[in-house]
């Protein structure tokens, strides 16, 4: 029965997320938040400009955060080098894999384990150059000091 068990397809990749973490989700830290946010950013093949990188994973160095922004906000990444530098990087997504979990996603901002801290779907330009500023200061620290 074991042998059945473990034979399992869902199974093996349920035990695998376990004995990984990448099972491992965080609660989100508001009762709106998106629903991505406090779990494992999709290991999507994205498109970035400047980047050869071909999987998210490869454009975060595992030392500071990664924005990915959906949108192509041309203004977004000079902000974030301006105000975050060394502790987040902005990366702007021009294609890839389709995942139907980040459909509508203008941007996410990916910790450097690898978890969604935060994520938007707002499509009113004002709302969201406002969201990241105020979500970097709650995670990175303020705009132009070390964290």
């Amino acid at each position: 029965m074991l042998d059945e068990f473990l034979g399992t397809t869902e199974v093996n990749r349920g035990l695998a997320a376990r004995v990984s973490a990448l099972g491992t989700a965080y609660p989100a830290r508001r009762p709106d938040a998106d629903p991505l946010e406090g779990r494992r950013m999709p290991g999507i093949g994205p498109t970035a400009a400047g980047s050869s990188a071909t999987r998210v994973y490869e454009l975060a160095d595992r030392s500071r955060s990664l924005l990915l922004d959906f949108v192509g906000d041309e203004t977004l990444p000079p902000a974030v080098e301006a105000g975050w530098s060394g502790r987040v990087e902005a990366v702007t997504v021009i294609g890839g894999d389709h995942h139907p979990e980040l459909a509508g996603a203008s941007e996410i901002l990916a910790r450097p384990d690898g978890h969604v801290a935060w994520a938007s779907r707002t499509g009113d330009t004002a709302e969201r150059r406002a969201e990241p500023t105020r979500t970097l200061a709650v995670w990175a620290g303020a705009p132009g000091t070390e964290s």
